[in-house]
């Protein structure tokens, strides 16, 4: 008997975190596509869209609203987070919410609690915006998350292989001249 365990392999079983082990080793968490944001008063809403979060793929189904009303001044970090000790069935998902943390300054919250979900850890908080805060409720988004993008491929290949302009392919064009 093998100490290998195939996954994506004829007959074998590949689980949640099999799949996000993947992802996350190669795709920077983000949105995939859709969930634009627009706000009133005191409500965030987040359009349908996918998002890539600890290398767990999520849909938005529906136009979400998030309400923001625990402070007029400052700032508002709009959280998804991850928590998988909470209940997942075919019938109910639980395991990701969406969390609010106020801050003075734009810089003033606390680090994300960010475990490897896809191993051991249990918790994965991934921001999806800030927000600026006024008298009034949400005065702007000052920042949202970006797409998710297959760069930590490029970022191991610049770390193994140097700097070059474009991405990993670089090396695979100088290894093919090689062989040649």
């Amino acid at each position: 008997m093998s100490n290998i365990h195939g996954i994506n392999f004829d007959n074998q079983t590949v689980t949640a975190k099999d799949h996000g082990h993947l992802f996350h080793c190669v795709i920077v968490d983000g949105i995939m596509s859709g969930c634009e944001l627009s706000f009133s008063g005191t409500s965030l809403v987040i359009t349908p869209g996918y998002l890539l979060v600890g290398g767990r793929e999520m849909k938005l189904t529906a136009n979400t609203t998030v309400i923001v009303n625990g402070a007029t001044t400052g700032f508002a970090r709009v959280l998804i987070t991850i928590d998988l000790t909470k209940p997942a069935t075919a019938d109910t998902f639980e395991q990701a919410d969406f969390q609010i943390q106020y801050a003075n300054t734009a810089t003033g919250f606390s680090a994300l609690n960010q475990e490897d979900i896809n191993s051991t850890g249990t918790t994965y908080q991934f921001a999806l915006c800030t927000l600026a805060l006024g008298t009034s409720g949400i005065a702007s988004i000052y920042s949202r998350a970006g797409s998710a993008a297959v760069s930590k491929a490029d970022a191991h290949a610049e770390q193994e292989y140097g700097s070059r302009k474009g991405t990993a392919q670089h090396h695979v064009q100088d290894e093919i001249r090689d062989v040649r």
